[in-house]
This record gives structure tokens, C-alpha cells and sequence, in this order.
């Protein structure tokens, strides 16, 4: 997706403070990173995008492959 995007002139959105990652009990937005939500202070574990070891790319967390450039997760 990243190349992809970069082809087309476009930005992926992914990029260092850019990612957020949603609550699964209340939905309030989170950065990356965070373990605890900062509105009901849920556990974050289960959401977070899992970095490909290849390209850096951050993808789903139940991702098998980066969506980027196929690497196995």
C-alpha cells in the first residue's frame, strides 16, 4: 500500500505520531503504543499494529503478511 500511495503521489497516512489505534470497549482513538486507553483505561494489547520486520510498515494485528510488501508476519 505504501509504495502504491507513494506511486500515485499520495500519502498512506502512516508515519510516526500518525497512527492511532481504537478502543475495542469504549472507541476513543489512542496513539500507538499506549497499553492502557486514555478514556476508560481498557487494555490496548489486542489492537496493536504489529510492524513488519522488513519494511516498518505497521499492519492489522491479525495481519499473516505485510499488506506492504508481502513479508511473513
Amino acid at each position: 500500500m505504501e509504495s502504491y500511495c507513494r506511486g500515485v503521489g499520495a500519502g498512506s497516512g502512516v508515519g510516526p505520531g500518525s497512527q492511532r489505534v481504537t478502543c475495542p470497549y469504549c472507541g476513543s482513538p489512542n496513539p500507538v503504543g499506549e497499553l492502557l486507553c486514555y478514556a476508560c483505561r481498557a487494555p490496548l494489547v489486542e489492537v496493536q499494529p504489529i510492524a513488519c520486520p522488513r519494511c516498518g510498515f505497521l499492519n492489522v494485528p491479525e495481519a499473516e503478511i505485510c499488506q506492504n510488501c508481502s513479508t511473513a508476519l
